[in-house]
């Protein structure tokens, strides 16, 4: 199947480009990137103090002169947060914005999509499933517990709706959110990476 795909990929675009494309995939298996992947179907109560917080849901964009969104494009790269949130929404995907109370600014945010998920994942969802994805605190807020707040809530609402079963990832060297996800429903199930070679899709799986 690999000698197929390899001929096809030499005869659509050349020596030169199929050369490349062996560089490339060679330099990603040996320069493999393992994640952590993470499940939870537990529902349990949390604790959410909504006088100093609160969690602002968008389904859709929102207008660009919206007060969060404006916010968080002075943190983000501006074009290429709006692109990115773009995409997301056009595949149904949610945002969800910690905010402090007292400041009414945005403290973190992370995406949420329905029995799909925005990039090719280590295996299928299940219409009953959910993919977490991209979860991120504001630099000058971390190490305050925000991301577990955060993770918290919305397991609890995605829940709520209706979900059997949420999933997310984190790289192996991210200590801080594997630290994060001790503090939330979630069970580690495994540890894999991901890569294409000739527009193929695999996942080496390690445990």
């Amino acid at each position: 199947m690999l000698y197929h795909r390899f001929k096809h990929f030499y005869k659509n675009n050349g020596f030169y480009k199929t050369l490349l494309q062996c560089i490339n995939k060679a330099y990603c298996i040996f320069k493999i990137h393992k994640f952590l992947l993470y499940y939870t179907d537990e529902y349990k109560a949390i604790e959410f103090d909504s006088h100093k917080y609160s969690i602002k849901r968008y389904d859709a964009m929102p207008d660009i002169k919206d007060r969060n969104i404006n916010e968080l494009c002075k943190y983000f790269d501006k074009h290429i947060f709006l692109a990115t949130a773009k995409q997301n929404f056009n595949k149904k995907s949610v945002l969800w914005i910690l905010i402090d109370n007292s400041s009414n600014a945005p403290l973190g945010i992370i995406w949420s999509i329905r029995a799909n998920t925005v990039s090719t994942h280590f295996f299928p969802l299940c219409s009953h499933d959910c993919h977490m994805f991209s979860n991120e605190i504001l630099s000058h807020h971390r190490g305050k517990g925000y991301n577990t707040i955060l993770l918290n809530y919305v397991i609890h609402k995605l829940k709520q709706e209706g979900i059997s079963r949420i999933h997310i990832e984190t790289a192996t060297d991210n200590y801080a959110e594997q630290n994060s996800l001790k503090k939330t429903p979630f069970i580690n199930y495994g540890v894999a990476s991901k890569y294409h070679f000739f527009r193929q899709f695999y996942t080496i799986w390690y445990k």
